[in-house]
């Protein structure tokens, strides 16, 4: 069996589940698409961000779940014996060789993947390429634990590093991590082995051979 990644929009559409209606956003849901309902929250955290740092984490985990949405969903399930063989993968080559079958899409793994820390199992995560306002490209994880915060909204940890397409893919994971605050991916090097997972798939999700493939259309691939 695997896991699901949990979303924002899920949780808040839940009229049973654990968010009720602790947001002005989630009192009536119906007909709002997740669209829509990211676009919303995006500008709610957008003003929020300028004087809150965690307000803006919030925003880009808002943004890239959107894209999610937008892409149909995709994801990938990943199994126990690949987890083996794609977490110490080497990859030393550029950066800039590196596609993307999505600008987000969702990597789910098996319920007794060897991922446990804090007593709680990684259950999926998020892959995200997503440029700033610079232009400069930038690579996240938005690891689901099944942990809640405050507001009882799914907690997620990332992982993050700025794209340099010269530099080779083993340098850039090697100078992880960049995490969530709190996050203890870090001090397991779990952070480093979902980042090396996260991009063999891309690798073999945009490789001619097509090794693996989403549970979306072709059609709706990115370009």
């Amino acid at each position: 069996m695997y896991y699901e990644f949990r979303t924002f929009y899920a949780a808040c559409k839940n009229p049973k589940g654990p968010l009720g209606n602790f947001h002005q956003f989630t009192a009536d849901l119906k007909g709002v698409s997740a669209h829509d309902f990211y676009q919303m929250m995006c500008q709610d955290m957008l003003k929020r961000a300028k004087s809150d740092e965690q307000f803006a984490v919030e925003h880009n985990r808002c943004l890239v779940e959107r894209f999610w949405y937008d892409n149909g969903t995709p994801y990938y399930k990943v199994d126990n014996a690949a987890i083996e063989l794609f977490r110490e993968v080497n990859m030393d080559i550029p950066f800039k060789y590196l596609f993307v079958p999505f600008n987000s899409f969702c990597i789910c793994f098996e319920t007794d993947n060897p991922f446990v820390h804090g007593g709680r199992r990684v259950q999926s995560m998020l892959v995200t390429k997503i440029p700033d306002e610079v232009g400069n490209d930038h690579f996240y994880l938005w690891v689901d634990s099944g942990d809640f915060d405050a507001g009882q909204a799914p907690q997620l940890e990332y992982v993050h590093t700025v794209i340099e397409p010269e530099r080779s893919i083993d340098e850039s994971i090697r100078l992880l991590p960049v995490s969530g605050t709190g996050s203890d991916l870090r001090s397991l090097n779990y952070d480093k082995q979902l980042m090396s997972i996260a991009l063999s798939v891309c690798f073999l999700a945009t490789s001619s051979d097509k090794m693996i493939r989403p549970d979306v259309l072709s059609k709706d691939l990115a370009s």
